[in-house]
């Protein structure tokens, strides 16, 4: 199922939900963005 599916304001609900838990995640430590000179590695948490 592709989001495009979806109403125009449940696709922005989406995006606002995922925006606000990517950025409550960095604010905590529990995320860093991958440095695009690096690969990515799995969490060891």
């Amino acid at each position: 199922m592709n989001i495009n599916q979806f109403p125009k304001d449940v696709q922005d609900f989406i995006h606002e939900l995922c925006a606000k838990a990517i950025i409550r995640a960095v604010k905590k430590g529990e995320f860093r963005p991958k440095d695009q000179n690096e690969k990515a590695q799995p969490d060891a948490g």
